[in-house]
């Protein structure tokens, strides 16, 4: 059974009851020891033996298919884990909600959910997950006035500076090999939103900025 809630993507409920449901406890408790989170790229063998799937939400998959290579194989200090996500506002759902009007949103861009948003969880707990230890991050949405899409800008201080863009590169094309619906861009493509309407796609690039020095 694939859930599309978000009552299955935590592990833990004490965690689900405070950022979803205001201490309420979710359906069917005696199940959550079978639900697997559902993101292929990361869990495919658990998944493929799973009876009850959590979809993760649209901002952990752009942000997490981001950090995975960095988090799961140590390359980067994981307290410095800070993302920048942008979304159309069909990622608010059918709910008429006035600030989602593409009226309303046309030619402005701005933040919400600052250190607040419920998403925010879900990629910790994967994250930390991946690294075998509890990995905060710093996570902030904005809304972007167009119907829909996601854009992660994600940063992070390598544990080895003397890792170049090429070496990134090669590592997030081999990590991502297996996963046919992940894009890893050549180095100077830089990814736009309407490139994956329509599509299961995630399209990634790596580019490394350094301050100068002396």
């Amino acid at each position: 059974m694939l859930d599309l809630s978000a009552d299955y993507r935590f592990r833990d409920v004490d965690t689900y009851r405070t950022w979803y449901h205001e201490g309420r406890d979710r359906p069917n408790i005696p199940t959550d020891a079978q639900a697997v989170y559902g993101l292929p790229e990361l869990y495919r063998d658990r998944i493929a033996e799973a009876s009850l799937i959590g979809c993760p939400g649209c901002y952990p998959t752009a942000s997490l298919l981001g950090l995975a290579p960095l988090v799961k194989q140590g390359l980067a200090v994981l307290d410095t884990l800070t993302i920048d996500a942008k979304s159309g506002t069909s990622g608010g759902g059918r709910q008429a909600k006035t600030n989602l009007l593409l009226a309303e949103a046309e030619g402005s861009v701005g933040a919400y959910g600052v250190a607040s948003h419920r998403h925010t969880p879900e990629i910790e707990q994967i994250c930390s997950d991946l690294a075998g230890q509890e990995v905060i991050v710093q996570f902030t949405p904005h809304l972007m006035p167009m119907v829909r899409g996601i854009l992660a800008t994600i940063y992070a201080k390598l544990r080895d500076p003397g890792l170049v863009q090429d070496d990134l590169l090669t590592i997030y094309r081999s990590f991502y090999r297996n996963a046919p619906w992940v894009n890893v861009l050549p180095s100077g493509v830089l990814p736009q939103t309407k490139w994956a309407w329509g599509t299961n796609c995630v399209i990634w690039v790596w580019r490394s900025i350094r301050a100068p020095t002396g």
